[in-house]
């Protein structure tokens, strides 16, 4: 009977020690092996590299010698390709650039609201990712965040997001739609570019600012809603949407930029509203099947071939005869200006 208890308090023993060695501080299974550092203000620690840790399903403890885990470092698993799974505790607030980047077989990541800020190209090419929910907590989608994820389909954005940042999701080719919080009131230049599977997108009032390029290339968007509080259209901003045939520009635009809707070739009409001065050079260029346009009287400045290679196209123009601020070369011979129009918009 001795010996049977003995044996039992063993095995007991052999577990608790297993335990312990393989759980975190806060006694959460963890993975083993991480590099942690202490903050500067040395009472928390945050996850500097892989170091030893062989698990392709990681899991960050919460706790590292007593002390909080708060962050997870600038690079820290840069190009970890065997890593699939990541879940990382609430005591994390804040997730380095580059965290991530090049963990090409990750297609699970749970990022828990404590996160409040989440560093510049913390997921570029993370080819295998398919679906993202961003924290409560997150005010900023940095730049180059998603970079290249080209199995992104869903990303959940959510309301008190303000900023979108330069190429966040450049090159996210199986994305096909995202929800824009009204939040939001600044997308960066190039931050949907090649995202060839996009086909809608919402954009809300409040927005004031999308830079260039920012929709570009996205070949199966089909319509979009420009907000009034946006004022300029920027250069290339729909550059080469080949499949945008709806187009509505709220009053409160003034400028339409270079190239912005060129070679949109299924773009059959477009409204350009009152208060619109300035349209630039190349803004309709090789719009295949645009049919129809009217430029109102506010219409001040228009550049070189800014209505151009569009065979089929007729211009109604408000003004009376070409005013001094239209370039010579504004359209092309082919295409069909009818002045003095006081018809229906």
């Amino acid at each position: 009977m001795k010996k049977l208890l003995f044996t039992i308090l063993i095995i007991l023993f052999c577990l608790t020690s297993f335990m312990l060695i393989s759980c975190g501080d806060d006694g959460v299974l963890a993975s083993e092996g991480l590099e942690f550092e202490l903050n500067k203000d040395n009472s928390s620690y945050f996850v500097k590299g892989i170091g030893d840790c062989k698990d392709t399903e990681l899991i960050i403890p919460s706790v590292y010698n007593g002390l909080p885990v708060t962050a997870i470092g600038d690079s820290a698993f840069l190009d970890c390709d065997e890593l699939k799974s990541i879940t990382i505790p609430d005591s994390v607030t804040v997730v380095g650039e580059s965290a991530f980047k090049g963990c090409i077989n990750l297609d699970e990541i749970y990022l828990p609201d404590s996160i409040t800020e989440i560093g510049r190209g913390a997921f570029i090419h993370c080819d295998s990712l398919k679906n993202i929910v961003l924290p409560d907590s997150l005010t900023e989608i940095e730049d180059y965040l998603f970079s290249q994820c080209k199995s992104l389909t869903t990303v959940q954005i959510k309301e008190g997001v303000t900023k979108i940042g330069l190429c966040a999701f450049l090159n996210c080719e199986s994305l096909s739609s995202v929800n824009v919080p009204k939040s939001v009131t600044h997308i960066g230049s190039n931050a949907f570019e090649r995202c060839v599977s996009l086909e809608e997108i919402s954009l809300p009032d409040g927005i004031t600012k999308i830079g260039g390029s920012a929709f570009k290339c996205c070949y199966k968007l089909k319509s979009i809603s420009i907000p009034k509080s946006l004022g300029k259209i920027e250069n290339y901003m729909f550059f080469h949407c080949e499949s945008l045939s709806t187009v509505e520009i709220s009053e409160g635009v003034t400028t339409i930029g270079v190239c912005a809707f060129s070679n949109c070739k299924s773009l059959l009409s477009v409204n350009i509203p009152n208060g619109v001065t300035r349209i630039e050079r190349y803004a309709f260029t090789e719009c295949d099947k645009l049919k129809r346009v009217i430029i109102p009287i506010s219409v001040t400045e228009i550049g070189d071939n800014a209505f151009s290679k569009s065979p089929s196209l007729k211009v109604y123009c408000e003004a009376e005869n070409k005013p001094d601020g239209w370039s010579d070369t504004w359209r092309y011979s082919n295409v069909t200006a009818v002045w003095g129009y006081k018809g229906k918009k």
